[in-house]
């Protein structure tokens, strides 16, 4: 079980360089399916108002049954990949 308040002390306490540089969102939905509620996608877009144009950012969801949904935003190449195109994080990280 996790802690947010203690969470988000961590995280507003990361210096500049680092809070600025934080490239992934990951939850579990525990024993849920993972399908992003509507929480998780204001968050997204949230989030993705601030990038840059030439950056990217992964959001994950997990479960218990090893389910996943991935979401990996590269907005240097105007390109979304999906659970079914993970492998192709590693080639965009690659880049980075």
């Amino acid at each position: 079980n996790t802690d947010q308040e203690e969470y988000q002390m961590w995280l507003m306490n990361q210096e500049d360089d680092v809070f600025n540089n934080i490239r992934m969102q990951g939850h579990s939905h525990v024993n849920m399916g993972t399908s992003p509620s509507t929480v998780d996608t204001s968050l997204y877009e949230r989030i993705l108002e601030q990038l840059d144009d030439d950056m990217f950012y992964i959001f994950l969801i997990w479960n218990k049954r090893n389910e996943k949904t991935i979401k990996i935003y590269d907005l240097a190449e105007n390109v979304l990949f999906e659970t079914a195109d993970w492998r192709h994080l590693l080639e965009m990280l690659k880049r980075w």
